[in-house]
This record gives structure tokens, C-alpha cells and sequence, in this order.
């Protein structure tokens, strides 16, 4: 691995900054993400979780950016939740319950 013992401690934190309550953190976690490409697949699921219920268009863009770097997993992972993400969030709330 490119990024060695340092990565593997940085990705979770990462992740994890991305369930932070200011946008900012959650912007600069999902940047962080897509610097680190492929390596980072184990966090698709928490891009998508932020893409899908972030209302900030910043964070919305890095976690679409991130995902995109990931590659295959993250574009399968990414398709779904662009598309949850697209729907208004009436809809989005209609079709939950």
C-alpha cells in the first residue's frame, strides 16, 4: 500500500469524520477520501450515507468525487446514492415510511 501504517490509521478517522456535525469536517473528510483512491473502499458505504443526507452542496460534491476515485466499488455504491441523493427530500421522506 502506498500510504502504509499511516493510512490504514488516517482511514478510519476519516470515515468517521464524516458523521460530524459541521459540514466542513464532513467537506474535508470526503476530500481526504478521494486523495487516497482505491485504498479507501471500505468507506463507500459512509460517502454514500453522507452523499444521500448531507444538505450542503460541498459535501455532496467531495463525497460524489470520492466515490468516483474508489473506482468500481465506489461507482456501483455511488450510482444508488446519486440517484437517492437527486430525489427530492420530500420524496425521499414519503418513501421511508
Amino acid at each position: 500500500a502506498a500510504g502504509g501504517e499511516h493510512l490504514k490509521k488516517a482511514l478510519p478517522v476519516l470515515e468517521e469524520a464524516l458523521l460530524d456535525g459541521d459540514p466542513s469536517v464532513q467537506a474535508l473528510a470526503a476530500a481526504g477520501l478521494a486523495g487516497v483512491g482505491k485504498e479507501a473502499d471500505a468507506a463507500a458505504p459512509a460517502l454514500a450515507r453522507a452523499l444521500e443526507k448531507s444538505a450542503d452542496p460541498i459535501v455532496r460534491r467531495n463525497c460524489a468525487i470520492a466515490l468516483g476515485q474508489i473506482g468500481e466499488r465506489g461507482g456501483e455504491v455511488a450510482a444508488l446514492a446519486l440517484a437517492a441523493a437527486l430525489k427530492p427530500r420530500s420524496v425521499r421522506g414519503a418513501a421511508r415510511r
